[in-house]
């Protein structure tokens, strides 16, 4: 009896083909599958990332400024850094609405709200003009 273990074949088979036979549905080296094409990405799908997480961190810092006004948490460290960080990003939005002190004392900002949404919209509209400039079709490349 040998202990010699056979190795497996390159490629699956289907139960009706031989072994040493390849199934029609075999990939060719020249054709890139839909699968070998989304692993190898271009720029724009790593730029497209960039933005998404830049946009993800300021959206952070508004979202979390918005929350420590409106619930009135006031004190140093952390929620001074999201407060100076989120009032910079908001201030281009400041002047929209009216500023106030409600009855219950603590402010809401709503310039925050605002910039969250077009800070979000404005990376959106940049990521879909990057995967458009960067698709096989501009570049004149036709999909196999």
């Amino acid at each position: 009896m040998s202990m010699e273990v056979e190795a497996p074949p390159d490629f699956e088979t289907s139960p009706g083909t031989a072994p040493d036979q390849a199934p029609a549905h075999a990939p060719q080296p020249d054709h890139p599958t839909p699968n070998s094409r989304s692993l190898r990405r271009g720029g724009g799908f790593r730029i497209s990332e960039l933005i998404l997480l830049s946009v993800l961190v300021v959206d952070a810092f508004l979202a979390l400024d918005f929350v420590f006004r409106a619930t009135a948490v006031y004190g140093g460290g952390f929620v001074s850094v999201v407060d100076r960080v989120g009032g910079a990003l908001a201030s281009p939005f400041a002047g929209i609405f009216k500023a106030g002190v409600p009855q219950v004392g603590h402010t809401t900002f709503w310039a925050a709200l605002l910039a969250l949404a077009v800070y979000t919209l404005a990376a959106l509209v940049l990521v879909r003009l990057v995967h458009l400039l960067s698709s096989p079709f501009r570049r004149g490349i036709s999909p196999a």
